[in-house]
């Protein structure tokens, strides 16, 4: 190799910024500088490699401003990212350039960013890139904006995968974003993390932040929360790589065969598993709805306040949204299996494993709560009801009752407890009352039943 010294010292005052040159041969017009072998470059940009290259003055007492590179262009930038390429040119004057490749092969831009001590790889491959540069105060010159075209994949971390057809890689105030778009409006960007497969309408990296936002998910979580395998879609999905968290908001559906499917229409955070035979933690805030299978029938369970499931008591608890302190009519917990009803405030849903599937065994529910079956209605504080014999226990808190009627037994219980059970071979239902047990309605109980069931008539007064 030839170092051409003296093309150095007779060249650096028409660049752009101090640099030193290297080829194995060399000629100069004047105006156009040509390079041939080797290339080596020191530019404000960055480190320029390649077999090939002419600088180029637009004006004769002018510097440098275009500058082409042929053949093996690797490019390390000053922000510890590095550019590989077949062709580049540059555009110092209006601060663009342009990358290309050669057939079959990708423009290359990969860089490393660190978050909290880790340094992570960011790579973007890409048919064709352009670029718009922006100069700091210390001269330096780096790229500000990168538009990616055609057959465009990036690869982020250990493991994340997404194919699109366009993307912009942007530098902020703030630090670095990828924003990934399909080819065409009616396809999707199609991305991955091992076993698991999402199709978007566009996606955003974050890296500096660990974060993925994706725009219109759909797909299957196999790897993330193993060995549960989930099914999902929403509007948008927040994936926090530090911690593996989901954040999932409005027009949310999830499909787990031990849950059943969640409809949300505005959060769901999602939680990975604690043990690999542990299921993950979800939590919901505005109007979801559970449908999921108890030991025998379908049943469905809506709250309009938050859910959460913990994995490792194996419950869902069930809270109301309130408003000075009480619960909007209407916005009551509300459960329901075939014709039967339940109304509260709050709620405990237990869950237990039956022939290796998880499946709900208990419900309770607290304050307010409201019963409802074909005709016959209750009324207490709290419920207690076992989803395999169907038996369900109604209490009263200090100083009320349990109002319990049934017009087809003709029969009115007002008690400090209710029992009702079903016989599992006739299917009939018996129910007792237990402590100061009356079977006459006071006046004021009559008026509360009428008032919460509007189907109620008269039991006679006391």
């Amino acid at each position: 190799m030839k170092l051409l010294i003296p093309l150095f010292f007779a060249c650096t005052h028409l660049l752009a910024n101090p640099s030193s040159i290297s080829s194995q041969e060399a000629s100069y017009d004047g105006n156009t500088l040509t390079l041939t072998g080797n290339v080596t470059l020191d530019h404000a940009l960055g480190k320029m490699r390649a077999q090939n290259a002419q600088l180029v003055k637009e004006e004769k007492e002018h510097p440098f401003s275009l500058i082409y590179l042929n053949g093996k262009v690797t490019i390390a930038l000053n922000n510890e990212a590095e550019i590989s390429c077949s062709r580049a040119e540059f555009d110092f004057q209006n601060q663009v350039g342009t990358l290309l490749p050669t057939r079959g092969e990708k423009v290359t831009f990969t860089q490393l960013v660190e978050k909290g001590g880790e340094r992570v790889s960011l790579k973007l491959q890409s048919a064709r890139a352009n670029l718009i540069f922006s100069q700091s105060q210390n001269h330096e010159i780096n790229i500000s904006k990168m538009h990616a075209d055609e057959a465009v994949e990036i690869e982020y971390a250990d493991g994340y995968i997404l194919k699109a057809g366009s993307a912009i890689y942007e530098v902020t105030d703030d630090g670095s974003f990828i924003l990934a778009f399909p080819s065409e409006k009616d396809e999707c960007c199609h991305f991955s993390y091992k076993n698991d497969a999402i199709q978007a309408q566009k996606v955003c990296f974050h890296p500096q932040e660990s974060k993925i936002i994706l725009y219109s998910p759909k797909g299957v979580l196999k790897t993330l929360f193993a060995p549960n395998e989930i099914a999902f879609s929403c509007s948008e999905m927040v994936w926090d790589r530090a911690s593996n968290r989901l954040s999932l908001s409005k027009n949310i559906h999830i499909a787990d065969h031990t849950l059943g499917e969640v409809y949300c229409d505005e959060t769901v955070e999602l939680a990975p598993p604690s043990g690999p035979h542990s299921l993950y933690n979800i939590q919901t805030t505005g109007k979801t709805t559970i449908h999921t299978y108890a030991p025998g029938k379908r049943q469905t369970l809506t709250c309009f306040g938050t859910m959460s499931f913990d994995q490792e008591s194996l419950t869902s608890t069930f809270e109301s949204p309130l408003v000075d302190s009480h619960v909007p009519e209407g916005q009551q917990i509300e459960y329901r299996a075939e014709d039967l009803q339940l109304l509260a405030s709050s709620g405990l849903l237990e869950y237990g494993w039956i022939e290796g599937h998880l499946r709900p065994t208990k419900l309770m529910l607290r304050s307010n709560v409201r019963l409802s079956e074909s005709q016959h209605c209750a009324l207490g504080d709290l419920l207690t009801y076992s989803l395999f014999d169907h038996t369900m226990t109604l209490s009263a808190k200090e100083g009320e009752k349990v109002l319990y009627w049934d017009p087809k037994q003709s029969l009115a219980i007002s008690a400090k407890e209710v029992r009702i059970q079903k016989d599992p071979f006739t299917n009939k239902e018996s129910v007792k009352g237990v402590g100061n047990v009356q079977f006459v309605f006071s006046s004021a109980e009559n008026d509360l039943m009428k008032k919460m069931f509007p189907f109620y008539q008269l039991a006679g007064e006391l």
